[in-house]
């Protein structure tokens, strides 16, 4: 997973790309700039 996250980061940063990630994995969640919180298809403020 860790390639995947610095390949992510690359794009992002160099590259000048925004990316949106749709994850249940915390850990790579809490590798990211932002977080937005989802339940039962709604965002969660």
């Amino acid at each position: 997973m860790k390639i995947v996250s610095t390949i992510f980061k690359d794009l992002s940063t160099i590259d000048d790309l925004s990316l949106l990630i749709v994850t249940h994995d915390e850990d790579f969640a809490n590798k990211t700039d932002r977080i937005i919180t989802m339940g039962d298809g709604a965002i969660i403020l």
